[in-house]
């Protein structure tokens, strides 16, 4: 039995491919039968994954927005293309019908805030480009119509496995282009609204105070404060905008460069039991410095939990090895990175500072394919280092550590 789904469905979703079962979503609330009411701007799409053979849209895309800032920046139009791909099954069918590009039906409706060409979807979503990959798109689809009908696009694409990477492809985890686009400014890493469990996982549930550095929206207070209400947790902020943000999860929040403190402010800092860097020490000029400045002022027992990118990740060697080390606005290649560290150098970090590194968990997203898994053993041999190690050591994007 076949269902299929029709976004901004009104009060009659279609059913073009004649599918058994036929349900709708519209931003709508008082419509019946199988339609359920959604805001696909802001919400996902209120169906369970894998549920539907088909999913339509007609003249809908152009009405969804590429960015909305609902709670913060987001990127709606490549999330509703991702909660697509969710509830389709494998293999399932996407249509959509929408005006575009250069025809004037697309910009003339004051609602019409996303203009389509004919190269959105094969350049952004396309399984053999996916540029869509370096601002978040998680899914794959192959194109099997794409034509214009009239002013509209008419766009039927398969959803296919997710391909996997070579150096030629975008570092899907973390995003690099394959053309260069230019820098206009550095602006501090997006914030997000989303904690690093496996960060929490490593704090423990009675720390008395905890400091965080690199707050943003204060996510992670969010979350440990559900577990240790009585906690003093306070943020660090060097960016005013989140530091207000942070400031509904966190006790207390310090608006100010943790590198250039004043010994006072300091000192009161480090009567915390626990300082979280949850992807902050590779932004910090002397990290170094700051953690034998943590050690120093604090009493014994005090803990680091911390997120650092793996600068060895087997996406950043490809990079390196095409010319394509490309700075982005978030993301292993962020363009406020300072610093870059390995395994060996993360361990170094802390022991050579008055920690020892307790615990080490990996964080692992897509695995490099043979050949590129053969290259870099050759690599360590040729240089005379260990290769099962070298390829152990390139498979994870970030590396999470406890020291005390």
């Amino acid at each position: 039995m076949t269902k299929t789904l029709d976004l901004g469905c009104g009060a009659r979703p279609k059913n073009p491919f004649n599918a058994d079962e036929f349900y709708g979503v519209d931003v709508r609330s008082n419509l019946e039968g199988n339609i359920k009411s959604a805001d696909l701007i802001i919400e996902p799409i209120p169906f369970a994954d894998e549920m539907f053979d088909f999913v339509t849209a007609f003249d809908f895309i152009e009405h969804i927005p590429r960015v909305v800032y609902v709670p913060h920046r987001r990127n709606a139009f490549i999330e509703l293309m991702n909660e697509i791909y969710r509830v389709l099954k494998p293999g399932g069918m996407f249509l959509s019908m929408t005006p575009a590009y250069p025809h004037a039906v697309a910009f003339r409706d004051p609602t019409h805030v996303n203009i389509i060409t004919e190269e959105t979807f094969p350049m952004y979503f396309d399984d053999d480009k996916r540029w869509a990959s370096i601002y978040g798109f998680k899914g794959a689809f192959g194109i099997r119509v794409h034509e214009w009908r009239g002013p509209h696009i008419f766009a039927v694409m398969q959803k296919v496995p997710v391909p996997a990477l070579s150096h030629d492809d975008l570092l899907k985890q973390d995003g690099v282009p394959t053309k260069i686009e230019p820098v206009m400014e550095i602006k501090q890493t997006p914030i997000h609204s989303v904690h690093n469990e496996h960060l929490l996982g490593l704090m423990r549930p009675d720390y008395a105070g905890v400091v965080e550095v690199g707050s943003s929206s204060g996510a992670m207070a969010r979350e440990y404060r559900k577990i240790n209400p009585q906690c003093h947790y306070v943020g660090v902020e060097i960016d005013a905008d989140y530091a207000e943000a942070s400031r509904e999860h966190c006790s207390d929040v310090v608006l100010g460069n943790v590198e250039h403190l004043d010994d006072a402010t300091f000192a009161r800092l480090c009567e915390a039991r626990c300082w979280v860097f949850g992807d902050a020490l590779e932004h910090l000029y002397d990290p170094w410095k700051l953690v034998r400045r943590i050690k120093a002022g604090s009493a014994p027992g005090v803990e680091i939990v911390a997120c650092i990118p793996n600068g060895q990740y087997w996406g950043i060697q490809s990079c390196l090895n095409s010319g394509m080390f490309i700075y982005q606005d978030a993301g292993l290649l962020d363009r406020t990175h300072i610093r870059w560290f390995t395994r060996l150098t993360m361990l170094d970090l802390f022991q050579a500072n008055g920690f020892q590194v307790e615990e080490m968990i990996t964080r692992v997203g897509q695995q490099p394919n043979a050949a590129v898994a053969e290259s870099i053993q050759q690599m360590a041999r040729a240089s005379g280092a260990n290769p099962d190690q070298a390829l152990a050591d390139a498979i994870p994007f970030q590396y999470v550590m406890r020291a005390v």
